[in-house]
Formats: C-alpha cells, structure tokens, sequence
C-alpha cells in the first residue's frame, strides 16, 4: 500500500477512530472539548469538528446539544487489519498499452482512505468477456473469503448478489443493480448529466446535437439518454433526425471515429456532439478534421469524461461533464466500513452530482 503522509484532519481522525476501536476510549465515555482536542493535536477546531463529522457519520460517536460528545460504540463490531478490494472490468484505452483512467482513480481513492481505515488495498480485474465476478475469481484463484469487503466498479446481475449474500460478505456497488435487488449502492447521478449537459448545448442555440454512449445494456447509459431526451423534450425536439442517440465503445479512437464518418457519408447534418468516452472523443474529432470540420467553428462538442491527455493531444480544452469517482469511491468506503462496523445496518443508496465544465468547444 502506498505511504502517504496523513494531513491533521486525518491524523485527528485516524487516532481517535484506533482510540475507540481498541476501548482506550470505552463506549460513554466524555470527549474533550473542541477547543481542548485542538490543543491536544495541535490543530484548528475547524480540523477538529470535521474529524468529528467522520467519527459521527460511522455511528461512533453522538453529540448532546449543550452536554458534550460521547462515544457510542456499543455494538460495532471491530476487526483487526482488513482486507478490501475493488472488482473493475478491465479495459484498455485505446490501442495503447494503457489502462482507462477510471481504475487509476479508483485505486487512488482506495489507497489513500487505506491510511486513514487501516485497511489493505486491492484490485481484481475482471476480463470483459466474464460474465460474472465468479467467473473472474476462479481464473485467478480467488477466495471471496479472503476479502472482508468488497466495492464494484460494475453493474451486478442477480446472481452475483445471491453469490455475495450467501457468502455473508460485505459489498458497495458503484452503479445500480441490473435488476430491483436491494443493494447499497452509490452512482453518479447519470440522468441529471446528459441532461444537464444537453441543456447546456440546447441553451447555446444547438438544436441538431447527436449523443454517442455506451452500451444500452447497463442501467447508467440508459439514463443518460432519458436525461439526454428529456432536455430533448423541454425544447420540443421530437422528430426523429433531432434526437439522433447511438451506441459507441468509449475506450477505442476508431469507434468515435466510425460513427461521425459514418453520419457525415450518410449527409446527416448535426452542429452539436455528445460524446462519452475520451478516446472515442479523439476519434470523433479526428474524423471532423479530415473532413475539413473544425470544433467549435463547425461543430460544437461536450465530452465524458475529463482526460487532460486528450484534450493535449487534441489541443482544445474542451467542454466536458466531470464524473467525481474520487468522491464515489469516499463515500463508498464510508458505506462498506459502516456495513463492517454495524452488522445488520440498512442498505444505503446515493447519488451523486457530476459537474459541467464548460470551456472553449461549447
């Protein structure tokens, strides 16, 4: 696991949170003051309330207005050194020997929390044609026993629920379940962006803008293009040729390429692009310029996500709708150390905003 030097707030944290796992502060016990915390550590108390946000949002500590801050531990449930893992379906971006920058993410978010919830990090790929994390396990001879919690970057099918259920482990998805399960999951609120997004484009003046996604087999790119044709809608754009949407591989330049090739063969005009995936953006904008359209002269162009690699290689900063997995994967940790903790808590769902970043190509 990557060291990395803990801030204050963390340090404050991460020393209260092995204070009360090890009953050095028993259950009931009275915290210090704010003011008498901050000179303890050596900090602001506005260092010290926010350390005790995260000890409060993990039901280990309760405030009494006018009465202190007292421990409430009785209950959870602590372990020692905790093995965490998240399974990614791996992908590679592009032709090159590079991985999407999505599991760069991801596992930056897991290594740093590491420092701060004491656990070990892992990540177990799976191969895009598995069918299931079972699948991916066996080949590479995993345990789901090996694992006291688990956090996929993917969308779970029912029999994989029944798996991890049956195993009594403990899990966080990232997007929500391919069926009506109950899981505790946190998303990107993948409907109020393409909506947003479409706004923005429609709000500009753009009325013939064509949506290139992913997959209409998972759950989040379906409501993307609700979002996208819902802002559609709001602008009474409803003849087929104004709500043009198609599937495209994010991770593959040729992809974005073959779909704006294949409009321009055809003679369909559009002034506006939607494009998710970084490389499949390059292509897209490639292929404009062989046939002599410029962005944003001729076409206008939002993108998911926002790679700085390929607005450099593009040489354009480009308007893109941010997804904040960093923040996803906080708030997932913070659920799956929950789930540890307190056995039998509820299932949590959130959702959670991404941001319009607007620049030169709108």
């Amino acid at each position: 696991m990557i060291q990395k030097e803990l801030n204050k707030n963390e340090l404050l944290f991460r020393q209260l949170y092995e204070a009360i796992r090890c009953g050095e502060i028993p259950n009931g016990a009275r915290l210090a003051t704010e003011l008498e915390l901050a000179e303890q550590y050596g900090c602001s108390r506005i260092t010290v309330r926010s350390g005790l946000r995260q000890l409060e949002e993990l039901k280990l500590i309760r405030r009494v207005r006018g009465n202190g801050t007292y421990v409430s531990s009785e209950g959870v449930r602590f372990s020692g050194r905790r093995n965490i893992a998240i399974v990614a379906v791996e992908v590679r971006a592009n032709d090159f020997d590079e991985v999407d920058p999505y599991f760069g993410q991801l596992m930056s978010g897991l290594l740093r929390h590491g420092n701060i919830y004491d656990y070990a990090a892992n990540l177990i790929t799976m191969r895009p044609e598995e069918q299931s994390f079972m699948e991916a396990f066996g080949r590479q001879n995993i345990n789901l026993s090996d694992y006291d919690g688990l956090i996929f970057a993917k969308q779970l099918s029912d029999e994989e629920i029944d798996a991890l259920e049956g195993g009594r482990r403990n899990f966080v998805a990232l997007q929500a379940p391919a069926g009506d399960r109950e899981i505790s999951y946190i998303t990107i609120d993948n409907f109020n962006g393409a909506y947003a997004a479409t706004r923005h484009l429609l709000e500009r003046g753009y009325r013939n803008i064509v949506f290139l996604h992913k997959s209409l087999q998972e759950k989040i790119n379906c409501e993307k293009v609700e979002g996208f044709l819902q802002a559609l809608d709001e602008f009474r754009l409803t003849s087929p040729e104004q709500r043009r949407h198609y599937e495209s591989t994010p991770y593959i330049e040729e992809e974005g390429a073959a779909v704006v090739r294949r409009l321009l063969d055809e003679g369909q005009k559009f002034d506006a692009l939607i494009v998710h995936g970084d490389w499949a953006t390059l292509g897209a904008v490639t292929e404009l310029r062989e046939h002599g359209l410029e962005v944003p002269r001729d076409v206008a162009l939002l993108m998911y996500d926002d790679y700085y690699a390929v607005q450099r290689m593009l040489r354009l900063s480009v308007t893109a709708m941010r997804q904040p997995f960093g923040e996803q994967i906080r708030h997932a940790l913070r659920i799956l150390m929950n789930q540890l903790d307190h056995p039998n808590r509820p299932r949590t769902i959130q959702l959670i905003q991404p941001l319009l970043m607007i620049r030169e190509t709108t």
